[in-house]
């Protein structure tokens, strides 16, 4: 690869992760450090929530600020999934179905 695309896309994922990490954090409201929303809701979901924004942010190379955002987001998670182990499909959801 040619070192400046190299250096373009570093560039470019490290836009849309300052996007990311300040979208988690504008929409967060004091209850963990990162959540997303879509339609007015605020999914837990891999497909399109935060199980899967999570997933996707642990393979990128985050400032020491931001790890410690996505391991209390991860933290709060754990604390809040269902006793059988499942979680919330969105925020507020008491069905305990699988997600996904």
């Amino acid at each position: 690869m040619n070192p400046f695309s190299n250096l373009a896309l570093k560039l470019i994922q490290r836009t849309l992760l300052d996007e990311i990490i300040k979208a988690g954090r504008l929409a967060c409201k004091g209850r963990c450090l990162l959540m997303y929303e879509s339609h007015g809701k605020k999914y837990w979901g891999a497909g399109h929530g935060l199980a899967g924004i999570m997933h996707g942010l642990m393979d990128m190379e985050l400032k020491p600020d931001e790890v410690e955002d996505v391991k209390c987001t991860l933290h709060f998670m754990i604390r809040n999934r269902f006793p059988s182990g499942n979680y919330p499909s969105s925020e507020g959801n008491e069905s305990d179905h699988l997600v996904h």
